[in-house]
């Protein structure tokens, strides 16, 4: 045990030697605690779990203070985090951890046991708790369903063009990845490789989906949904995770020699590693890519790639009500008069989507036909924005 942290150390001070020597490119060391191993963030707020517990910063990673110190309440370290709109939820070992004050302030929700997911998965303001059973919330994580049993171990999920894909391992015969087509209620099983194998880490690069299976040293590459696989080798057997910018992908490597940070810009076709340092897992936010290993890096995106990307804003679409409730015929919205076209959706009580309209620049105002929906209670959800409402017969 002695020597095998004396090998760590030294790896490490290697690592750290080389990344600030090596190059011309402006690196910093911006956190020295460890166990980082999951991120989210919140406009300009990023979050990310430490053996002290979940830190955050407002100054892209310059500084950073607790915001749920790690006690007996949080024993475990959170492996999984996400937000949406100004509510933070993080898995830490005994449940799933709620804030919805910006991590001021914590509860925990009772409806998910906690043993049963590892991660969480936000696609537009649908929450997925996933691990062999799949749950779903569609209020921004108050109340949660669950929707599939996979039989297998899901590892992380994707979306793209309205399609959901869930990378997986174990399942007899093999999960491989999972394809859904109806918002998680159903799934379909694809296996890219025949030899099956782990699909540990998932992205979304443009049209593309990428899954990433360590133990066959591979990314796999589809371009049509999931419908077909290519497959790329990757230069490890060791990936923590994967970090998207623009057409650049920036990979983290756990291996104890010869890990760190790996970045390609043809879409996974060739790798050059930028970086070395043992256990490393990236991400990015904003015009930095992070690398975490015995403390947290960062780096200018600019330092790698000449490539300008721009995220689109989360609509928040403010003053959103329903008229009259309960209803009988439809259902009558009012809104701030919007500045650009946004969707409405309608969902019923087990989160199935039954309804969709597109309402158009400079409305204030919907009215959904809702004859043909059963009784019953249903969430209406626009932009950033829910409100629930009672169908009845008249």
């Amino acid at each position: 045990m002695k020597m095998r942290k004396l090998v760590y150390i030294f790896f490490f001070l290697i690592s750290t030697s080389a990344f600030v020597k090596n190059s011309q490119c402006q690196r910093q060391q911006v956190l020295q605690y460890t166990g980082i191993d999951c991120f989210t963030s919140m406009g300009p707020k990023l979050f990310i779990n430490s053996i002290n517990g979940i830190l955050v910063s407002n100054d892209s990673g310059s500084s950073w203070s607790v915001v749920l110190p790690r006690s007996a309440s949080t024993d475990s370290i959170v492996i999984s985090m996400t937000s949406i709109g100004n509510r933070l939820l993080a898995y830490a070992g005994l449940g799933l951890l709620l804030s919805l004050d910006s991590g001021l302030t914590w509860k925990q929700i009772s409806d998910i046991p906690p043993s049963s997911y590892r991660s969480l998965f936000r696609n537009g303001s649908e929450l997925f708790a996933i691990n062999d059973l799949i749950y779903k919330s569609i209020d921004s994580g108050i109340h949660w369903i669950n929707i599939y049993n996979a039989q297998c171990f899901i590892r992380d999920m994707a979306a793209i063009e309205g399609v959901l894909f869930a990378g997986s391992s174990g399942g007899l015969p093999a999960c491989g990845v999972l394809r859904s087509t109806d918002d998680g209620l159903s799934w379909q099983n694809f296996v890219p490789d025949s030899t099956g194998g782990a699909y540990w880490n998932l992205a979304v690069i443009g049209n593309k989906i990428l899954a990433v299976a360590p133990a066959l040293d591979s990314i796999f590459l589809s371009s049509d949904t999931g419908k077909t696989w290519q497959k790329l080798y990757i230069p490890s057997s060791a990936i923590t995770s994967l970090a998207i910018y623009g057409s650049n992908i920036f990979l983290g490597d756990n291996d104890v020699v010869s890990g760190g940070v790996l970045l390609s810009k043809d879409t996974g076709k060739t790798w050059s590693q930028i970086r070395n340092m043992p256990y490393a897992r990236v991400f990015v936010f904003g015009n930095y890519v992070f690398a975490s290993s015995f403390g947290l890096y960062r780096a200018l995106i600019s330092d790698f790639v000449q490539e300008d990307v721009h995220s689109s804003p989360l609509i928040i679409i403010p003053k959103f009500t329903i008229i009259a409730n309960p209803t009988f015929f439809s259902a009558d919205f009012q809104f701030d008069a919007l500045v650009s076209p946004e969707s409405l959706e309608i969902f019923d009580a087990l989160g199935r989507r039954v309804m969709t309209a597109v309402i158009p620049a400079g409305a204030a105002s919907y009215r959904a036909d809702v004859r043909g929906l059963a009784a019953g209670v249903y969430l209406a959800r626009f932009g950033n924005n829910m409100v629930r409402f009672v169908k009845v017969i008249e």
